[in-house]
């Protein structure tokens, strides 16, 4: 199954130049060379943002984690005012690139990642989901 994860960022105005220099801008596309792949980041309409991130306060609700866990991921999402939702052909395993990718990003707007069904820090900690599991 191809990669996918999303990232969660608390600014309006995400330019992913600012991570990787070669990226370009399409519509509400950013496009990237990963590893050999080009790999698109798609800029959820802010006018949809509000009830993706209520569907996914109720996905926090219903995990089997920690109350203090849960608020605080909450909490970190609600801040959020760029979601980009990451389309790649190939699986993380396979293209390492893909991975580190979104902790980079992540790192450079103060965001979150979700990916297996997780939250995940820049860091790379599991904040809450699967992930804390395994």
């Amino acid at each position: 199954m191809p990669a996918n994860a999303s990232l969660y960022l608390p600014y309006p105005d995400v330019d992913l130049r600012q991570v990787f220099p070669e990226a370009s801008l399409l519509g509400e596309r950013w496009e990237v060379t990963l590893g050999g792949e080009r790999v698109a980041f798609h800029r959820m309409p802010s006018e949809e943002l509000p009830r993706h991130l209520a569907g996914l306060s109720r996905w926090i609700d219903g995990l089997d984690d920690d109350a203090g866990r849960k608020a605080g991921a909450r909490t970190a999402l609600g801040h959020t005012k760029t979601a980009l939702g990451m389309v790649a052909s190939s699986e993380f395993e396979d293209n390492h690139a893909l991975w580190e990718s979104l902790f980079k990003i992540a790192a450079a707007f103060d965001g979150y990642v979700f990916a297996y069904d997780s939250v995940l820090l820049p860091s790379g900690g599991v904040l809450l989901g699967a992930l804390r599991q395994q």
